[in-house]
């Protein structure tokens, strides 16, 4: 029967069949480290919120196939909450990707901050997506965030207009985030500065585009862990936990 230890796999899309196989990396690894067999079970998402659940029927050198004998489709959040991560350190980039991804949210938006000290690649978008996706596994989440091309403060600002409100979370605003966020409001956006904190010129730009500043705590969380705290809060208050 499967189980929470059966191991999660992602593919592009579920095809209406009795059967999946499973190829390259992923297949590799299933067969080479994780010493799966014939009759192990499996988990087998879309990373859009589908499942199914499966057992080995087959296994050769590079791939295997799973009869399917279960499907599911995780039930829609209440609200959709999105990501405005500046960049941090690398050696802080995995545990805050781990975090976001556990945090449940939609989608994923690197931020090029003034005060970011971690430094944006040709490759760290497929970098980040790929930390997401393992974390996914570890955690069997159905529905992966998705990690967008990196934006300056300009270019952020410009897609605020995408969402029903927009939270700066700033340790030095007055309200908490309980009293900032409207209830009933379905598409969130939460901005998350750097290590070195948002920069008074960001403060007042985002301001002047109706973005509400709120705080967390007293205390000052790191900016790798403020994502799963302030999601946490508003998953919450709106009924959604």
């Amino acid at each position: 029967m499967p189980s929470v230890n059966s191991p999660l796999f992602f593919v592009s899309n579920l095809p209406k069949s009795e059967t999946i196989e499973i190829i390259g990396d992923d297949a590799h690894h299933a067969l080479k480290v994780l010493r799966l067999k014939v009759d192990d079970f499996v988990e087998i998402s879309d990373g859009l919120g589908k499942v199914a659940f499966g057992r080995i029927i087959e296994t050769n050198r590079k791939n295997f196939s799973v009869k399917i004998t279960q499907e599911k489709q995780q039930p829609q959040s209440k609200i959709q909450i999105s990501i405005a991560q500046a960049i941090v350190k690398s050696d802080r980039t995995k545990e805050m990707l781990e975090l976001i991804t556990q945090s449940g949210v939609h989608e994923l938006i690197p931020w090029s901050a003034e005060h970011s000290i971690g430094k944006w690649q040709t490759n760290s978008r497929l970098k980040w997506q790929t930390s997401i996706y393992e974390a996914a596994k570890q955690c069997h989440i159905y529905s992966v965030p998705s990690v967008q091309e990196v934006s300056s403060t300009k270019q952020l600002i410009e897609k605020l207009s995408d969402y029903d409100q927009v939270i700066l979370l700033d340790q030095n605003a007055e309200d908490p985030i309980s009293k900032v966020y409207k209830i009933g409001k379905s598409k969130i956006l939460l901005i998350i500065g750097p290590e070195g904190g948002v920069s008074d010129a960001e403060t007042a730009q985002f301001k002047n585009t109706n973005v509400f500043a709120a705080k967390l705590a007293n205390s000052t969380f790191r900016s790798a862990h403020v994502a799963l705290a302030a999601t946490s809060a508003i998953n919450t208050l709106a009924g959604n936990w």
